[in-house]
């Protein structure tokens, strides 16, 4: 399960459990929120 937090503007840090993961953009369509992954962290 993934949490935003932290969120500026449309970025926002992918966090699992308590470690991030790697970043993304929030993007909305058709009224449902979805996240983009930009970046993933080994």
């Amino acid at each position: 399960m993934y949490r935003l937090e932290n969120s500026t503007k449309n970025t926002v840090r992918l966090m699992l459990e308590n470690e991030e993961i790697g970043t993304g953009k929030i993007l909305t369509k058709n009224g449902k929120m979805y996240v983009e992954i930009v970046e993933l962290k080994r």
